[in-house]
C-alpha cells in the first residue's frame, strides 16, 4: 500500500524506516559518562558515538546479559518494555525513549524512576556515519534511575519532573 506524504508524492507505508536511533554527543557530554551501554551501536568495534566504558552490542543481546554500575541506554524502540523492565530492575542509569507516556512501557516502568526530563525539543539522532539526520518521530525524555542520574539529566534543557513514590 502506498500513502500521500505531505509533499503530495507517493511513498510506500512502512512502520518505521529503522529502530536504530544513534544518540547525539552532545547528550552524552552533558549526561555522562557511563560504565555500560547495553544497546551500543558498533561499526566494525567502535562507537559511534562513546557512550560508555562497556559495551554490548545487538548480537550480545544486552536484555540476556548481566548489566553492571550506572547504565546508559537508547533501547530499539520496537521493544521499549522489556528494557525498561531490565533498567528498572537494575534501577542504576538513564533511558532516553520517545516520551510516549500512553504506552504500557511508559507507565509500568515509571514507578522505580526518579526523574524524568521531557526534552525541550526534539532530537536529531545520527546516521551510522556520526551525521545528524532529521528530528526523532516523537518526543523524546530522558529517564532517571538513582539521585545522581536524576542530577544529570537536569544538566539538559526540559522539563523535569521528580516521580513521587
Amino acid at each position: 500500500m502506498n500513502i500521500i506524504n505531505k509533499f503530495n508524492s507517493v511513498t510506500p507505508e512502512r512502520k518505521s524506516v529503522t529502530d536504530t536511533w544513534i544518540t547525539p554527543k552532545w547528550i552524552i557530554d552533558e549526561i555522562g559518562p557511563f560504565d555500560l551501554d547495553p544497546c551500543a551501536f558498533l561499526i566494525e568495534g567502535n562507537p559511534i558515538v562513546k557512550t560508555a566504558n562497556h559495551f554490548i552490542t545487538e548480537e550480545q543481546d544486552g536484555l540476556k546479559q548481566d548489566w553492571f554500575g550506572n547504565v546508559f541506554c537508547n533501547p530499539p524502540y520496537s521493544d521499549l518494555k522489556s528494557w525498561m523492565d531490565k533498567m528498572n530492575k537494575h534501577g542504576n542509569g538513564i533511558v532516553l525513549c520517545f516520551a510516549r507516556t500512553e504506552t504500557q512501557a511508559w507507565q509500568n516502568n515509571m514507578s522505580n524512576a526518579t526523574g524524568i526530563n521531557l526534552i525541550h525539543r526534539r532530537i536529531k539522532f545520527l546516521n551510522d556515519k556520526g551525521e545528524e539526520q532529521g528530528n526523532g518521530n516523537a518526543p523524546s525524555a530522558l529517564i532517571a534511575y538513582g539521585e545522581e542520574n536524576f542530577q544529570r539529566i537536569k544538566k539538559i534543557k526540559g522539563i523535569h519532573c521528580r516521580v513521587e513514590k
